[in-house]
Order: C-alpha cells, then structure tokens, then sequence
C-alpha cells in the first residue's frame, strides 16, 4: 500500500494477506506511520519520499534523498541497526518485483 496511513485495523487485515506497506519520510513526525512501523513486520516493509510531497520537516518541495528519514524510523522502532533495516528493504524490493530475476541477469544491469 502506497503511503496508507489508514486505520490500524485495516493495516493488520493487509498484514495478514502478506500486502506490503510503504513508509514516507513524514514519518519522521507522524504519528499514525509511527504506529504502523510498530505491527508491520519488517518484512513487509518499504521506504518512500512521496516527493515532492510529504516532507520530513514539513517543508515543500520534498526530495528522494530525504527518504533515509523513514529508514532512521524504522530502525528506531523496531531496535535494529539501520543497516539491517537497508538490507531487508532491499530484500523486500528483490521480493516483489524481481521474483524471477536471477541473480547474473541482474548483475549485468547493475
């Protein structure tokens, strides 16, 4: 789900039927993407800007660098490193999108 900051009721409905939920910057002050980070696991998390909008510090024009805030929260929350936080994220995205991708065929994109 794309930036949802819905109902935590309908967050752990989307938890069970293994949707992925992705966290914006803004959650460096937003309480309701606080509390999604706290029952979503971590695997079935990613990380956005949302940009231009949704600004960490609520300023305008957001940025794609400022999405190391949401990672920061994660880690922040959840008590793990924030490298950890990078490498499941990435796992996720590998998940997702690049299911039948393999490895060598990547690289040679990468």
């Amino acid at each position: 789900m794309h930036c949802f900051n819905g109902k935590l009721n309908l967050v752990e409905k989307g938890i069970h039927r293994g949707w992925f939920f992705s966290i914006p910057a803004s959650v460096k002050f937003n309480e309701q993407f606080q509390e999604m980070i706290k029952i979503i696991p971590i695997e079935q998390l990613f990380c956005e800007t949302d940009a231009p909008f949704l600004h960490p510090d609520k300023k305008f024009p957001n940025e794609p660098a400022n999405v190391i805030e949401s990672y920061n929260k994660i880690a922040e929350i959840k008590g793990i490193p924030i490298a950890d936080v990078e490498k499941k994220i990435e796992e996720n995205y590998r998940k997702l999108f690049l299911v039948k991708t393999t490895q060598q065929s990547l690289d040679k994109y990468l």
